[in-house]
């Protein structure tokens, strides 16, 4: 009884924690506050203004954009982003210029906007077919919503101006609309796929059990533990993401994993319905205890990562599988115990014959697996690690839409903020700081993948020479620090370079040769590093990668450990680490011959993959070796038994986890997709290396 009133507590609990949740639209909460990368970034937007911006492009569907008509519109459009909230600034080819405020159009106004020198750079293309206007925003923590609410003002402008005119398009890109992007479809993914998934569990279980109120309850079991948790999760102070929205399927499918085993094995058990629901329990209750044991461990070793979105994906899972422990023992029982239910399973098996198949085959077997594990080991070891987060959405999305034509057309996405001081105290007569800044910017402006070098540079006249320039930037000043390329002191100075295109790999790769460059060709210019969203997001796979590797190999020492200790066998031990191990193995084998690449979303394939698929060895093993230890006993008895009470529960529950993360196979958000598609061929690995590999590995030396 107290243990049923705890769990309507926290039922009520989690109710009332799903009222507060949030959706997070920062991408900054893919990084730790305390990695080195965030505190200089941090750094770097506390000395020169935030740097979260978006571009609004207006192009030309056919001849150039410099007409009359469409000078006027663009500053209408100027204008009116003006009223974008938590604005920090708006720049475009009519910045600081007398028609802006004034509207009297001069023919001598469009040649004027044809001199580069006069425009802000990357806003005018030199086909001048495309314009852009930056909108630069500030992140305020008391408002979590001012990227959706500027986002939302900017695509709303979008759409009014494109009701307006037929001769030109509208589209937008950056920083900001990507944020934006992130939330729109963690909210679709939610409203969309998270019921969808649900409605298909029902459906599939409805006719594995053949019966629509055994698919009811186990629905509705799986539901109260996500309710509990992500309500939890809530009060907290966790924020939902796109990862930890993941979190969602990963409770249901675990959840509908352990009614299955209970179900299943309720079935098996002769005599009334309260004399079966007894037994089947107790046969399944250890087990079930042991699996989710070892699932809450895994989830909690993504705690090893360095990006909280799924540090919180394996918190949140991690408390459901609590949830759903306790909810197997105490609120199920009592839920089957009010009255007997009819269900018959599909897909009955003939487990004799299928095992004496194994026994004959089972040196072919483990060789054929031998062979499969060696060429698994080299397509694995030639997986490069890379990624580019505007891949993280599907081609058919706007964001990315949009974002590839801004980026041909116009502006990249991706850059590298570089800070630098001169050497010697300015202003200084015999400095040579700002004519080797101009050499730098001039070198780097010739890369075939640079769209533009932005810097001080970029906004003095050059017929300056150098010692003229240090009063130029001073009587220009608030004009360069509101475009970020000055700090608040005067004394160091961003060079950003915009990229057409970059992975994680170019970024590092630019970052190293573009400090290289200053050691070799400069004597004036200090190096601060080179910093950014790219930077971020390409210094964060490969740390993400290292660290799960490190908890992937403590939690299979730890998961050995335990089972070794759980059956009092090394051996059973040492099997279980190696079923467990291999089909991810595999897995990245296959992913290898696919892609040859890996990012972000697969770091923590492993250790997730790991916590659900050991539930299945954990209920194999247990019955295995419960059976072993009776006298008289050989391992073809005891595996025909287990394989009896536990085969149709991990194909039953093999199905269920396939076709629960089969649903993100639709999401456009694709990290998700990435990580449900590896996910799924690496259950699909543990099913065959379960009922296969397996016990042909336990037959090797028979007892007799």
């Amino acid at each position: 009884m107290k243990s049923r009133l705890l769990l309507l507590v926290l039922l009520i609990v989690g109710l009332w924690g799903l009222k507060d949740i949030g959706i997070a639209s920062d991408y900054r909460v893919f990084f730790g506050k305390d990695t080195a990368d965030m505190q200089d970034f941090t750094q770097m937007e506390n000395s020169f203004g935030s740097s979260d911006s978006a571009i609004f492009v207006i192009s030309s569907v056919s001849g150039t954009l410099l007409n009359e008509s469409n000078i006027s519109l663009l500053r209408e459009i100027h204008l009116h982003l003006l009223e974008t909230p938590n604005l920090v600034s708006v720049t475009s080819i009519l910045s600081n210029h007398p028609y802006l405020e004034s509207n009297n159009f001069s023919t001598g106004l469009l040649g004027q906007l044809k001199n580069a020198n006069q425009s802000p750079p990357s806003l005018l293309n030199l086909s001048l077919t495309s314009t852009g206007v930056e909108v630069r925003i500030v992140m305020p923590k008391h408002n979590p919503n001012a990227v959706i609410e500027s986002a939302t003002f900017i695509k709303e402008t979008a759409a009014i101006f494109s009701k307006r005119t037929a001769s030109l398009r509208f589209d937008t890109s950056g920083i900001v609309m990507m944020n934006d992007a992130f939330a729109y479809h963690l909210i679709d993914d939610l409203i969309k796929l998270v019921p969808a998934s649900n409605i298909i569990l029902f459906l599939i279980t409805a006719w594995l059990f053949q019966s629509f109120f055994v698919a009811g309850i186990v629905i509705f079991v799986a539901g109260v533990s996500n309710i509990i948790s992500l309500g939890m999760a809530t009060l907290v102070g966790i924020q939902l993401t796109p990862p930890s929205g993941m979190s969602l399927i990963v409770i249901l499918t675990i959840s509908i994993a352990c009614s299955f085993h209970a179900f299943l094995a309720i079935e098996q058990q002769k005599g009334p319905w309260h004399q079966r629901l007894k037994l089947g329990s107790a046969l399944t209750a250890k087990p079930i205890l042991f699996g989710c044991l070892t699932t809450l461990i895994g989830f909690l070793s993504l705690n090893l990562t360095d990006t909280p979105p799924y540090q919180d994906l394996g918190n949140i899972t991690a408390f459901g599988v609590a949830t759903v422990l306790l909810i197997h023992f105490v609120l199920l029982p009592w839920i089957l115990a009010y009255k007997p239910i009819k269900f018959e399973s599909r897909l009955k098996f003939n487990w004799v014959a299928y095992l004496k198949w194994i026994d004959k085959f089972r040196i072919a077997i483990l060789l054929i697996s031998l062979i499969l594990i060696t060429i698994s080991i080299s397509l694995v070891s030639k997986l490069e690690v890379n990624d580019k987060f505007t891949d993280w959405f599907s081609s058919k999305t706007e964001f990315k839409h949009q974002a590839n034509f801004v980026s041909e057309n116009l502006t990249g996405i991706y850059s590298i903020d570089f800070i630098l001081e001169s050497k010697h105290e300015l202003p200084n007569e015999n400095s040579d700081f700002f004519v080797q800044m101009s050499n730098v910017a001039s070198h780097f402006q010739t890369f075939d993948n640079v769209w533009e070098v932005r810097s001080i540079h970029s906004i003095i006249n050059k017929e300056h020479d150098a010692t003229q320039s240090y009063k130029k930037i001073k009587s220009n000043f608030e004009i360069l620090h509101a475009r970020g390329l000055i700090d608040q002191s005067g004394k160091l100075f961003k060079m950003s370079i915009v990229f057409k295109d970059a992975d994680s790999t170019y970024i590092q790769s630019f970052n190293t040769q573009f400090q290289q460059y200053l050691i070799e060709n400069t004597d004036s210019i200090a190096f601060h590093g080179g910093h950014g969203p790219s930077v971020l997001f390409a210094n964060i796979v490969k740390r993400n990668i290292k660290s799960m590797m490190v908890g992937v190999i403590i939690m299979l020492i730890t998961l050995s450990v335990l089972f070794s200790f759980y059956f009092k066998s090394l051996k059973l031990g040492a099997v279980a680490l190696f079923t467990n191990a291999l089909p991810i193995l595999i897995a990245f084998a296959f992913w290898a011959l696919l892609y040859q690449q890996v990012g972000l979303a697969v770091s923590i394939v492993a250790a997730c993959s790991l916590g659900i698929i050991v539930d299945d060895t954990t209920h194999f093993l247990f019955h295995y070796q419960e059976h072993l230890n009776k006298k008289n006993t050989t391992k073809t008895q005891a595996l025909a038994v287990s394989l009896n009470l536990a085969g149709q529960a991990i194909i039953f529950t093999s199905i269920a986890l396939v076709s629960g993360f089969s649903v993100f196979m639709f999401s456009d958000f694709l990290l998700n997709t990435t990580f449900a598609s590896l996910t799924i061929i690496t259950f699909i690995s543990a099913l065959v290396f379960d009922l296969l590999i397996l016990p042909a590995a336990l037959l090797i030396h028979k007892r007799k």
